[in-house]
């Protein structure tokens, strides 16, 4: 089961909680909640602890949000990558494009 929740955190800044498996079928749902969240808040923190699974396309919907975040001056962060998304963003070349916060989960350079 996936499920997507935004957090506000203050005025200019929001924190965005992923749980489940994102996929084909559930990537949809999270790259609305990212575009909501990255055209109403500067910061933008995306924690992926509660995440099980993440395909291309997954990955996909995070570099289509960092696109956008980076169009619209947001600072945009992934915090808690689990050892899968990890290991995907290690495969294909996209350590530039998504920023990492230090935090619970595997280093990028770990995997």
């Amino acid at each position: 089961m996936f499920h997507v929740e935004v957090h506000h955190c203050g005025p200019d800044a929001c924190e965005v909680t992923v749980t489940g498996e994102l996929d084909v079928a559930t990537g949809p749902d999270l790259h609305d909640a990212l575009a909501r969240a990255i055209t109403t808040s500067r910061n933008v923190t995306v924690d992926l602890s509660g995440m099980d699974f993440c395909d291309c396309t997954g990955l996909g919907v995070l570099l289509a949000a960092a696109r956008l975040a980076r169009a619209r001056g947001t600072d945009l962060q992934l915090r808690s990558v689990p050892h899968t998304l990890a290991r995907l963003l290690r495969l294909f070349p996209t350590s530039n494009a998504l920023s990492v916060a230090d935090g619970p989960g595997p280093s990028l350079r770990d995997v």
